[in-house]
């Protein structure tokens, strides 16, 4: 749920890694395996590396000056394994679990951008790498749906490792 706070920007900060083809190769698979029915839309994959949040229009100047401070491209990813989150039966997001040596760099610009007059702020989840959002018609996904991803969590858990590519601000 977007919500509408004036004067302001809805943004979020992501990275893309160098593999950017495959995982779109992979998030199409998975997307045909899983979501015959149209429960999930797919997303560019991307890891969050702050989560949506709202700041006067006035200063967006400050959210390149803080990503200038930081460095997390060029950081390893590690891919870990494919879930769901929350979990089988709500089922949100449907990800790649990843590991990243980037939690200082996230805090850093969480605390850059607070002081800044960002709002709305939660602290960053762990790195995961989104491939698809739900489109929230359900209250629970229908079994044969839950059973599809499921069988899919196994399929992708020796995938190659990659790097952060670009990090950019997302408004919107």
């Amino acid at each position: 749920m977007n919500v509408e706070v004036e004067g302001m920007k809805r943004v979020y900060i992501t990275s893309h890694v160098e593999d950017h083809e495959r995982l779109c190769r992979i998030r199409n698979e998975i997307w045909s395996t899983v979501d015959s029915i149209g429960l999930y839309r797919k997303v560019n994959p991307h890891i969050t590396i702050v989560p949506p949040f709202y700041i006067p229009e006035e200063k967006m100047g400050v959210v390149d000056e803080a990503l200038d401070r930081i460095d997390i491209e060029g950081k390893s990813v590690n891919i870990q394994n494919f879930k769901v989150w929350p979990d089988l039966s709500e089922s949100t997001y449907l990800m790649l679990n990843v590991d990243v040596d980037m939690r200082d760099e996230q805090l850093s610009l969480v605390d850059d951008l607070r002081d800044s007059g960002a709002e709305y702020m939660k602290t960053p989840v762990s790195p995961h790498i989104t491939m698809m959002k739900s489109n929230r018609e359900w209250s629970e996904p229908p079994d044969d749906v839950k059973r599809r991803i499921q069988s899919t969590v196994g399929d992708y858990n020796d995938l190659k490792d990659t790097k952060i590519e670009s990090v950019e601000p997302v408004i919107g």
